[in-house]
């Protein structure tokens, strides 16, 4: 029974993640932000997915947390600028709606998913 819970919140993890990836590069907008996106930015945002792939829930408060916490490390860099930062972080705080309605979409994929196969077992 364990395993099949970790299962299905390992699915949905993943689910969080895709879907975030996805639209911060694919979304409305995802050619522009690829031309203009810095390297330091790009690593941001692959660090906000991988603290959304460790959260067991992903509501807007632990989003906002994690988008956050990461911006913060990228702050005291000498190499980039605060003004970068704080408009990085407005694009992701602006995303949530987008990533919130991709996760619900997603989970409810990976739970069906993990149905499936736990009536095959």
């Amino acid at each position: 029974m364990a395993g099949k819970m970790a299962l299905g919140a390992g699915l949905a993890a993943a689910a969080v993640v895709a879907a975030a990836g996805a639209y911060f590069f694919t979304g409305k907008g995802g050619a522009k932000n690829r031309r203009h996106v810095k390297a330091w930015a790009l690593k941001a945002k692959a660090e906000v997915l991988e603290e959304l792939e460790r959260a067991k829930h992903v509501t807007e408060k632990e989003y906002r947390r994690v988008v956050k916490t990461v911006l913060a490390r990228y702050q005291k860099l000498p190499k980039v600028d605060s003004k970068e930062v704080a408009a990085l972080g407005k694009e992701l705080e602006r995303h949530w709606k987008a990533v919130r309605r991709e996760v619900e979409k997603n989970v409810k994929k990976a739970t069906r998913k993990a149905g499936r196969s736990k009536k095959r077992l």
